[in-house]
């Protein structure tokens, strides 16, 4: 998560691990993936609606990143 800081701006210290899933999508012709969704809490509090989402390749590299998450809390 530090490493892709630069490209949310949201402090790794404030997100939680929320849910993690594979995704087999090696039937549709293509490779298998890994979701990965944090929540954000400040404080031991849930900040609304403040998600971050990244999508690894098999290899681990990040493929793409959405973040609902507020920046410098």
């Amino acid at each position: 998560m530090r490493e892709s800081a630069l490209l949310h701006g949201v402090d790794a210290g404030t997100l939680v691990d929320d849910a993690v899933s594979r995704l087999d999508l090696s039937a549709a012709r293509t490779t298998d993936k890994t979701a990965v969704r944090l929540r954000q809490a400040v404080g031991g509090l849930p900040v609304e609606e403040g998600t971050l989402h990244l999508l690894f390749g098999p290899d681990g590299s990040l493929l793409a990143l959405h973040s609902r998450a507020l920046p410098e809390l």
